[in-house]
């Protein structure tokens, strides 16, 4: 019967040397990339969708930001508000300007429940580009 045994050799210089060039390098590396990466830029959503059973459309974020912050309607939105009685514009305007404090621990549980996770893929679905 052959018996195999493993002792590594500890005083090997090339295995365990924390000062190594290789090492450095490799940690100069991830140092790098993750600088890089850290400053990628993103796109932001630049439209909203809103669907009502089989009716749908879309808004840009820059003519609601605007109708939010001034209260002005530009081409894109005149479609629609005219339908809307003053009252509920001005609930509108403030509901697209109300900022929530949310708990970001409830956040996460509720996204990682299979309906929130089923959020998450439907809304994945709508901003495919």
């Amino acid at each position: 019967m052959t018996t195999i045994t493993f002792n590594p050799d500890l005083n090997n210089s090339r295995t365990h040397n924390p000062f190594s060039f290789r090492r450095w390098l490799h940690t100069l590396a991830l140092g790098f990339l993750s600088i890089v990466l850290s400053h990628i830029p993103v796109d932001a959503t630049e439209r909203v969708y809103f669907n009502y059973d089989a009716l749908g459309f879309s808004l840009s974020v820059d003519s609601l930001e605007t109708f939010a912050v001034e209260g002005k309607i530009n081409k894109e939105l005149s479609f629609y508000i005219p339908v809307v009685s003053k009252e509920d514009q001005a609930l509108f305007r403030k509901a697209l300007l109300k900022k929530e404090d949310i708990n970001h621990i409830q956040l996460y549980r509720f996204f990682h429940t299979p309906m929130g996770e089923d959020i998450i893929d439907r809304f994945g679905d709508l901003n495919q580009i």
